[in-house]
């Protein structure tokens, strides 16, 4: 319901991000632990494929205005 409630006001795939940096710097998680920086290309095809289970349109937002009618 809170994606829901987002939606309604405003909040869309564009506020859907991480931040720059981890598009660009490699990142570490200790000793000998490296983390590559994030595919941006594959960043977004994930987004959609997650958007797509969990029912939403390609923006994030649902299409269905009773959605929450459905709700217990």
């Amino acid at each position: 319901t809170e994606r829901f409630y987002n939606c309604a006001n405003g909040f869309s795939r564009k506020d859907d991000i991480l931040p720059e940096r981890f598009f660009r710097e490699a990142g570490s998680s200790g000793d000998g632990i490296d983390i590559h920086p994030i595919d941006r290309q594959r960043f977004e095809e994930e987004l959609y494929k997650y958007y797509r289970i969990r029912g939403l349109n390609p923006d994030g937002c649902f299409d269905d205005a009773g959605f929450l009618d459905k709700q217990p």
